[in-house]
């Protein structure tokens, strides 16, 4: 095509994009999905919508290191779990290390009877803590049409979905994390957990404005979580690993897990962690640890029981390949 001296502009230049780290999506989208914004994947059943935004959300977590939360309208998380691993993702990892969050919601078209105004408030509550709980920079709904199908209302659709869409960019998906914060105390009376992190929450009048403010509030000097159970707590229930797992729900808790995970290795593998290396006998874990997500895996051989599979790192100008054979390391190549 013959230039007549005139420059093209392209009409997305300067719109900032988010890169899905899909092989050829971003090549032809010139960068990615545009940041901070909505996008609307259409097509027929069975095209690959789900797996197209798992792997979305997979290789943000993973490449990006950006967490993704999948809330699913149709399919279970067992059932996510089963498809993604097609794809050789290794899902239950990355939500157990809380990468990505996934929430099943039931809508059972039947069930739904209209009756007053309609809105997503109920949703909007569940989506944030989905959101808080990881500290998500990346969301999915899948599908829309599973949440909307059976609403008749047109005008309500459309103001409902413009809310959800201004909801999630107030929501600040898509900015930085907050810092690590230290947990000073935690406090138990009868059926009622108080949190407090970097010495927040102290003192009478402390805790009387938190029982007004609401769950969790911020304020100088540090911040509290205000919880209430339904019922006393037992001995059981404030088990230091279980007061542990509770808070996981809550806060990112991995660094206080790891610590704990290290007084459990043997010294020799628990000093390959500190030197940041890999040796024979580590677990998915250990390996975690010392050297961070992978920058590509794949799965060697699978069956009902055997699992061997290859993690690949470039590090310091070499390249590491990591073998495991049934969650623990049994060989590393440097090159």
């Amino acid at each position: 095509m013959k230039n007549n001296g005139h420059k093209s502009t392209s009409p997305t230049a300067g719109l900032p994009k988010c890169p899905t780290g899909i092989q050829g999506l971003d090549e032809i989208t010139g960068g990615g999905l545009p940041r901070g914004r909505p996008t609307l994947v259409c097509g027929g059943t069975g095209c690959g919508k789900t797996l197209l935004a798992a792997e979305f959300l997979v290789r943000g977590a993973v490449q990006f290191g950006e967490p993704g939360v999948f809330m699913a309208f149709e399919e279970t998380e067992a059932e996510l779990k089963a498809n993604v691993a097609s794809l050789g993702f290794d899902l239950a990892g990355l939500i157990r290390r809380k990468k990505i969050a996934i929430d099943y919601v039931h809508i059972e078209r039947s069930e739904v009877q209209e009756s007053g105004e309609y809105d997503l408030e109920g949703l909007f509550v569940r989506l944030n803590h989905a959101i808080d709980s990881i500290g998500a920079r990346r969301v999915v709904l899948d599908t829309l049409e599973a949440l909307f199908a059976s609403l008749p209302n047109e005008a309500i659709l459309r103001a409902e979905l413009r809310r959800l869409f201004r909801w999630l960019k107030d929501k600040g998906v898509g900015v930085d994390r907050d810092e690590w914060v230290s947990i000073t105390n935690v406090k138990i009376d009868g059926d009622k957990v108080e949190i407090h992190l970097e010495g927040g929450g102290e003192g009478r009048r402390g805790s009387n404005h938190a029982n007004k403010m609401g769950a969790s509030y911020k304020r100088a000097g540090g911040s509290r979580l205000n919880l209430k159970f339904q019922k006393d707590l037992t001995d059981t229930d404030i088990a230091p690993q279980n007061i542990l797992t509770f808070m996981a729900r809550l806060l990112d808790v991995s660094r206080i897990e790891q610590k704990l995970q290290e007084k459990e290795m043997a010294p020799e593998l628990r000093a390959a962690i500190e030197a940041h290396t890999v040796q024979e006998n580590m677990t998915y874990e250990m390996v975690l640890m010392s050297f961070g997500d992978p920058d590509q895996k794949k799965v060697d051989e699978s069956d009902d029981t055997n699992l061997r599979e290859t993690w690949f790192y470039l590090k310091n100008g070499h390249r590491w390949v990591v073998r495991f054979d049934n969650g623990k390391v049994v060989k590393t190549q440097v090159f």
